[in-house]
């Protein structure tokens, strides 16, 4: 009877069928071996027994493909929205004459983003906002400017909208309010919770000297003669970029200047309910103490700002109390 072969497999990193416990055949010395077998036992997962692959190394290729599948599978699912959310669109102006210069217009772009970061929700989807009145385009009558802002409510009537009232003082300050309700004469106060009052400052941002250190230095920030005032830490404050066409070369070097907006809002306190009066020889917003938060006489050219109850404000503009007036604005904003 002829004896049954043995078979051993030189394949570099598997261990023959007779080997021994140190993976070296009983006929071969680990000295004489012409190729490096694993010790102790172990065996490769990419071994194989006569072209079979082993259980361990089969078993994991598995779980990596469906991984694979997986992970591909879940991806494909994902909702377009939620890979890439696209940002919100900016704000449009409408309803400048194309007559009106750019430097009698009061709102900006810029300016608008901000303050409609503080209207209600439902108006912050917004993004058309339209002129109902402009001192430069209809004159100098509070008088008109009622009527313009009543038949523009008129033809939308039932539907919620929000009016901001933007000032511009002689002296460059911008500040404002937002109405929750239209302007309209009125003997008692009006309006609710929703209302602020506003105030920006342009700032102009100046690189610093060739020579000095800026490892450690902050921003330094040049404000206008007629903004150095302080405004109060109580108040939301933010600032932004005034966007294109805003930074300027200095003259004599390679820096820049950059106008950046400081806009700060002043909510309602819930003090008293003095949110908005408007009579025929005035408006206002804001009252207690005998003083008005903003208030503007019937020929819009001179106006007040002083500290109240209703919305713990500062004065709004750096003039002190009292202001002349160079141009005001209303925007609507839904409809």
């Amino acid at each position: 009877m002829s004896s049954n072969p043995t078979f051993s497999l030189t394949t570099t990193g598997t261990m023959p069928i007779n080997a021994n416990r140190n993976g070296v055949p009983p006929h071969q010395s680990s000295s004489n071996s012409g190729t490096t077998t694993p010790q102790n036992g172990s065996i490769s997962q990419s071994s194989s027994f006569y072209g079979i692959p082993s259980l361990r190394s089969a078993w994991s290729g598995l779980v990596r493909s469906f991984s694979y599948d997986d992970s591909e599978q879940h991806d494909h699912r994902l909702p377009s929205s939620i890979r890439e959310i696209p940002p919100p669109d900016p704000v449009s102006l409408s309803g400048w004459k194309s007559s009106t210069k750019d430097a009698s217009r009061v709102m900006t772009v810029p300016l608008a983003e901000e303050i409609k970061k503080m209207v209600p929700e439902r108006l912050q989807i917004v993004d058309g906002w339209q002129l109902v009145y402009s001192l430069v385009q209809d004159g100098t009558l509070l008088g008109t400017l009622y009527r313009k802002c009543a038949q523009f409510s008129e033809k939308r009537r039932g539907q919620r909208i929000g009016f901001v009232v933007v000032v511009r003082d002689d002296e460059g300050g911008i500040f404002g309010a937002y109405m929750s309700d239209v302007p309209h004469i009125s003997k008692n106060y009006f309006g609710n919770g929703e209302c602020f009052l506003w105030r920006a400052s342009r700032q102009i941002s100046l690189p610093p000297p060739p020579s000095t250190d800026t490892t450690k230095m902050a921003r330094n920030t040049m404000i206008a003669p007629s903004l150095k005032k302080m405004m109060s830490t109580s108040a939301t404050t933010s600032e932004s970029s005034l966007g294109d066409g805003d930074e300027e070369k200095t003259r004599g070097g390679s820096g820049y200047m950059q106008n950046h907006l400081r806009f700060m809002v002043y909510p309602y306190s819930g003090k008293n309910d003095y949110c908005m009066l408007c009579e025929p020889g005035f408006l206002s917003l804001g009252g207690g103490n005998g003083r008005y938060g903003l208030w503007m006489n019937e020929n819009l050219s001179m106006g007040h700002s002083d500290p109240c109850p209703t919305y713990d404000n500062d004065g709004l503009s750096d003039q002190g109390g009292k202001f002349g007036i160079l141009g005001v604005e209303v925007w609507a904003i839904g409809g």
